[in-house]
C-alpha cells in the first residue's frame, strides 16, 4: 500500500487535540472547527521521494506510527491538505511504531475524554527525548490502523517514556488501544 493510500484512510477520524505527558505542555484549546476536522479527508498534496516511500514501507505492517509534525511547511515533509483549506506537514518517516512500545494503556480525563497512552521502551524514550530537543515547539501525529487521531504540539522536550493522546471518548481509546495490540475490531474505527 502506498503513502498515498495510507493518508487516505486516514480520513475517518482526523482530531486536533492536546498531548497530555507527565512532562507535557498545557492543554491547548482545540479550534472551533474541531468537530468539522473529525471528519476531514486528508490527502497528500505531493509525491514521494523513493526514500521517504521505502521509510514508510518498512513501518506500514504496524498499526501503530508516530509522526514528526507541524502545521507550518518543512524541507522534504509531506504536506497533507485538510478539508478546511489548511495544511499538515509530517515527516515522511514515523518516528516511532509498535515495535517501540512496552505497554499501552487507556483511561478516562476528569472531563470524560478518552487518554491512550504509549509506554516506550528504554530505546524509543532516549530517542523521544532527542527528537523533541532537536525539533521544539512542533506537534506528534499519531496514526492507528491508518486513522489519524491526534497532532498534538508540545513545547519542552519529552523525556519520561510515556506519551499520553487525547483520542474523544474512552471506547475510542480502548478500540485503538485494542487495534494496537492486534485484537480485531470488526467494523469499527476509532472516531475523535
Amino acid at each position: 500500500m502506498t503513502f498515498v493510500q495510507s493518508l487516505s484512510r486516514m480520513a475517518l477520524g482526523l482530531g486536533i487535540v492536546a498531548l497530555a505527558a507527565c512532562q507535557t505542555v498545557p492543554q491547548e484549546q482545540a479550534p472551533a472547527d474541531a468537530d468539522d476536522r473529525a471528519q476531514t479527508v486528508v490527502e497528500p498534496s505531493e509525491e514521494l521521494s523513493e526514500e521517504q516511500q521505502a521509510a514508510l514501507d518498512q513501518a506500514e505492517y504496524s498499526p501503530l506510527l508516530v509522526f514528526l509534525a507541524d502545521f507550518e511547511p518543512q524541507d522534504d515533509w509531506v504536506e497533507v491538505a485538510l478539508e478546511d483549506d489548511t495544511a499538515l506537514y509530517l515527516r515522511p518517516e514515523p518516528s516511532f511504531t509498535r515495535d517501540d512500545l512496552m505497554s499501552v494503556e487507556t483511561y478516562a480525563s476528569e472531563s470524560g475524554e478518552g487518554l491512550l497512552a504509549l509506554f516506550l521502551t528504554d530505546a524509543a524514550t532516549e530517542r523521544l527525548s532527542r527528537l523533541t530537543t532537536e525539533h521544539p515547539d512542533q506537534r506528534l501525529a499519531l496514526a492507528v490502523d491508518g486513522t489519524l487521531l491526534a497532532a498534538p504540539r508540545y513545547s519542552k522536550p519529552l523525556t519520561n517514556g510515556r506519551l499520553v493522546f487525547m483520542v474523544g471518548s474512552v471506547e475510542n481509546a480502548e478500540l485503538a488501544a485494542r487495534l494496537i495490540a492486534g485484537e480485531e475490531a470488526v467494523g469499527e474505527t476509532p472516531r475523535p
